[in-house]
């Protein structure tokens, strides 16, 4: 999945398969490695892969994409979105102008550019419907992970 911003800035999030094996332990068999990063309006730009997202977390970033889409974006439960793993969190920082949101995606720890130390925050001016088109398409990713009960 990748939100494109106006402007030139976007951010990639794709998963890749689960950290362990099945059969490893209940939280274990939940990791999921993600390859993610970004790219500045300036061009600027970097990426990791790491486990970072629980599947649940996984189903949650769809939701919460979907909520932002179709403007629950202003209400306290889809303001922001952060994870158990802080490399990359989501909010919706509010609107530039309608229809578009100014949605942000922070990276910190191991999900930042190594420049940035404290973090670096990604700023996407966006229409709702980029991120509708995103949960579906990281929907689509997640489905086609191997099935685990």
């Amino acid at each position: 999945m990748r939100i494109r911003g106006r402007g030139g800035a976007s951010v990639f999030l794709t998963p890749r398969g689960w950290e362990f094996r099945q059969g490893t332990g209940p939280t274990d068999d939940r990791w999921l490695v993600i390859n993610a990063g970004a790219v500045l309006d300036d061009g600027s730009s970097w990426s990791f892969t790491e486990p970072c997202l629980l599947i649940d977390e996984a189903r949650e970033l769809s939701r919460w994409l979907v909520g932002a889409g179709t403007g629950w974006g202003t209400s306290a439960r889809f303001r922001s979105l952060a994870f158990i793993e802080q490399l990359v969190s989501f909010e919706v920082a509010g609107r530039t102008g309608a229809p578009e949101l100014l949605v942000r995606a922070f990276f910190q720890d191991e999900g930042a550019p190594g420049w940035a130390r404290g973090g670096q925050a990604v700023d996407l001016h966006v229409r709702p419907r980029q991120l509708l088109a995103a949960a579906e398409v990281w929907a689509t990713e997640l489905a086609a992970l191997p099935a685990r009960p």
